[in-house]
């Protein structure tokens, strides 16, 4: 069942982030996004309702061609 009251939750923490001046154009926050991970050798899936990722940093796949692929890596 979803949680009708994460939307504007999640809208109340990325305008706080936002007038305060935290919310970057380096920085990534998602709702509703399914976050993938390998641990010990399995597949994990998360879905968290809110993210935010402070500073990531955007680059081109090595060996890519002239597609328009770009991946997102965080940087602590």
């Amino acid at each position: 069942m979803d949680n009708i009251n994460q939307p504007p939750l999640a809208a109340a923490l990325t305008e706080s982030l936002e007038i305060a001046g935290r919310l970057p154009e380096n920085a990534l926050n998602s709702t509703n996004y399914g976050i993938c991970a390998t641990v010990n050798g399995k597949i994990v899936i998360k879905a968290p309702d809110w993210a935010y990722v402070p500073n990531i940093r955007v680059t081109s796949p090595s060996g890519a061609g002239t597609g328009n692929r770009e991946q997102a890596t965080a940087k602590n």
